[in-house]
This record gives C-alpha cells, sequence and structure tokens, in this order.
C-alpha cells in the first residue's frame, strides 16, 4: 500500500512540476518579448504557442491511437535528431 500512494504522490509531483513549468514559460515569454515589440505580435506569438500545443496534443493522441506509444516514441526520436 506505501509503495502504491508513493508512486500516485511522484506522479502528482511530476504534474505539479510540468503545469507550473507551463504557466511559468506562459508569463515569461511576454514578459521578454516586450521590449521592442508591437503588442500585435505579442498577440501572434501567444496564439501561434497555445495553437502549437493544442494541435500538438491532438496529434499525439491520434498516433497514440493508431500506432501505440512504442512506435511514437521511436518515430519522435528518429525525426527529432
Amino acid at each position: 500500500m506505501t509503495s502504491l500512494l508513493r508512486n500516485v504522490a511522484a506522479l502528482i509531483a511530476a504534474v505539479t512540476i510540468l503545469q507550473l513549468a507551463g504557466g511559468l514559460l506562459g508569463v515569461r515569454i511576454p514578459i521578454a518579448f516586450t521590449d521592442g515589440h508591437s503588442r500585435t505580435a505579442l498577440g501572434l506569438i501567444a496564439a501561434s504557442y497555445s495553437a502549437g500545443f493544442m494541435m500538438g496534443a491532438m496529434i499525439a493522441t491520434v498516433l497514440f491511437a493508431r500506432v501505440g506509444h512504442i512506435r511514437v516514441r521511436w518515430l519522435r526520436r528518429h525525426l527529432l535528431r
């Protein structure tokens, strides 16, 4: 029972760290981009980041459903070399 709780706690901690990192990135990009750029450019960058994240999640879901996680990981590893 303790090992199960430890595994769940580790998973929750990892997800929490990922969510915090995503939130900090969402704040850091606009702050760093305000030096000499227009608000329109800042809006386009923020919208593109969100749209790319959403498209990646949708594509990954379809790939996982079609071919399984092992082949998707193999494909990602060989494409991003």
